[in-house]
């Protein structure tokens, strides 16, 4: 493989710290890969390897490309650490959790679970602020509210004595075991030798502080302060312009020829981000020759949405040789979504649309969910409490109340209180007890046909006629992975992000938010809706303005042959029909870039 002068630089740079600026379509992944190929080819043992990645797909694409790259070689690739940073403490934790009051057969809860939790404090204490109003003042660490301080004071109380964690809490807990106990931390610091940490631009403060407490002796860190699009999560590109000033020593190499778009795209591209003063002062330079046609980004322009919609459908299925998968149509909001699918399908257009999974939010799947959380971890006093609220199970209200009342005078947890109430029918409780007994972490599939077969749940929503239900509970059984234990099930899909459920393969045009898109590409893209209040969205300050352009330039920069820009004079926002402006970033991104109509 021929690298060129940046990307052999950084590969055989022999800076103990380096921070590479890597814009996109750089190849960035092929650097990290043959970085490390480098050092294990220099002596570096694979089990020393710490890879962060954004998301689980980028570490498993990338461990596949280490393995075709080390093949042939008795370097066992599996023995490398590559994942995200959420999967990384929540092993810190399921190894050191007893060191604050937690065992290795923790649960995770998700957004839904959480407010389920917080909304029930919220009630037993008799406070008035909103369940929505907490969270939001939970993740932005803003606690000066004495009500919310209490309340996130029992919530951690009851998460703790769950054995469980949400997901902001994974990144606190091993930030705070590293920084408390020197024995964990000194484990880490002789195991790991080098740090590689990719998409560093969308690290959050709790990231950093993993970064700065776990020291690791080489790292390699990159990142595009140019694409840092999840402000709203709390992440910061500062942490990355930062970073040299953390490593004194650290070396800046940049990585800027693009392989991956036209150079009319790169052009637009560069126009829009200078716009941009919160930023290094990277480029993208172009590689690839210009369109035959010497275009190819094409702005359509129509009286209302409807027309643009048509417009869309025409040219993916008269104009585009392009299969379905070489396609993506990126909007900026989610309720945009819905519309352009239905267009679709109406004009027989295969599509994909990739959001967060809601299969694992469904209740029935939840209500399976939450057998397997106790199976694997009795404590759980929040999914038993489902449970015991389930139909099927017929106990009354004043049985539920006994036993929470027993829990609360033997000081034990809801599960052993149900085993030690006699009036319970324990003829239908049975199999659930009998599951806790077999063998620790047992594999997720015998336990899912275990609570199909014994626990009378399916045979329940069969005679309600709940046949949509049913299928949804079978079809679980095609998620679960062979061999996999119970406990890397739940690991799992309680990690899943919303890009874990797009399929590259799949013969159909992609529809996500441009949030979703970042780290992919595409042959040909569309991205309507480019309007003032839309795209960008209304903005408070200068900042968050740098951020919706940010977004723009990560959307434009996703397409490699064509570019479909689209606006319109009339859109409908929440019912209403109003009047709206081009977008500004047309203009930014066109500068110097000939934006001709589009040609059907």
């Amino acid at each position: 493989m021929e690298f060129n002068k940046q990307q052999l630089t950084i590969i055989n740079s022999q800076a103990k710290n380096l921070l590479v600026m890597a814009g996109p379509g750089t190849g960035k992944t092929t650097v990290i890969v043959e970085r490390i190929c480098r050092l294990i080819r220099e002596g570096a043992s694979p089990y020393e390897f710490l890879v962060i990645t954004f998301t689980r797909k980028a570490a498993q694409q990338l461990r596949e490309r280490l393995e075709k790259a080390l093949a042939g070689t008795d370097v066992n690739v599996k023995k490398m650490t590559i994942c995200t940073s959420h999967a990384f403490c929540l092993h810190i934790i399921q190894q050191w959790g007893e060191k604050i009051g937690y065992d290795e057969n923790l649960v995770i809860y998700d957004e839904i679970d959480q407010k389920d939790i917080i909304t029930a404090i919220i009630k037993d204490l008799g406070y008035k602020c909103s369940p929505a109003e907490t969270i939001r003042a939970i993740k932005n660490i803003d606690l000066k509210n004495k009500d919310i301080y209490h309340i996130y004071n029992v919530y951690l109380q009851q998460l703790k004595s769950y054995n469980a964690l949400d997901y902001d809490l994974i990144l606190k807990y091993a930030v705070y075991i590293l920084q408390t106990f020197p024995e964990a931390l000194q484990y880490y610091q002789n195991r790991y030798k080098y740090l590689f940490y990719d998409e560093f631009q969308d690290i959050a403060s709790l990231e950093n502080d993993l970064c700065l407490t776990i020291v690791i002796e080489n790292s390699f860190v990159v990142g595009d302060a140019d694409q840092n699009i999840y402000h709203f999560r709390g992440t910061d590109n500062k942490y990355l312009l930062e970073y040299q000033n953390v490593h004194s020593d650290c070396e800046i190499l940049k990585l800027e020829y693009n392989y991956r778009s036209r150079p009319e795209i790169c052009t637009a591209a560069n126009n829009l981000i200078s716009y941009n003063t919160q930023r290094s002062d990277t480029k993208i330079i172009a590689t690839r020759k210009s369109h035959i046609f010497n275009n190819c980004i094409f702005p359509f322009i129509e009286e209302n949405e409807e027309g643009m919609l048509k417009d869309i459908v025409y040219v993916i299925k008269f104009s585009l040789q392009v299969k379905p998968q070489d396609i993506a149509i990126l909007v900026r909001t989610n309720r945009q979504i819905e519309p352009i699918k239905k267009v679709l399908e109406s004009n027989d257009i295969p599509v994909q649309v990739v959001t967060r999974d809601v299969f694992w939010q469904k209740p029935e799947i939840k209500d399976m969910l939450a057998f397997m959380r106790v199976i694997l971890n009795p404590k759980d006093n929040f999914s038993i409490n489902r449970i015991l609220k389930m139909p099927f199970l017929k106990l009354t209200r004043k049985q539920i109340l006994e036993i929470k009342h027993e829990a609360i005078v033997m000081d034990k947890s809801l599960f052993e209180a149900c085993q030690n109430k006699i009036d319970i029918p324990n003829s239908i409780l049975q199999p659930f007890f009998d599951m806790s007994l077999i063998t620790p972490n047992p594999l997720a599939i015998e336990v899912y046909k275990t609570i199909i077969d014994n626990f009378g749940y399916i045979d329940y929503l069969k005679t309600q006629n709940l046949t949509s239900r049913v299928e949804s509970v079978l079809s679980m059984k095609s998620k679960i992975i062979e061999n996999e234990s119970l406990k890397e099930f739940l690991e799992r899909i309680s990690l899943i992000a919303s890009i874990d459920s797009w399929d590259e393969t799949k013969e159909a045009i992609s529809l996500m938010t441009l949030h979703c898109a970042k780290g992919l590409e595409w042959d040909t893209v569309f991205i309507p809706g480019c309007v003032e209040s839309l795209t960008p969205l209304p903005c408070q300050d200068d900042m968050a303005m740098e951020e919706e352009r940010r977004l723009f330039y990560v959307g434009i920069t996703r397409a490699k042959e064509r570019l479909y820009l689209g606006w319109s004079d009339i859109i409908e926002s929440y019912g209403k029909i109003k009047e709206v402006q081009k977008s500004r970033f047309l203009e930014e991104a066109g500068k110097h870039t000939s934006l001709s109509p589009m040609q059907n």
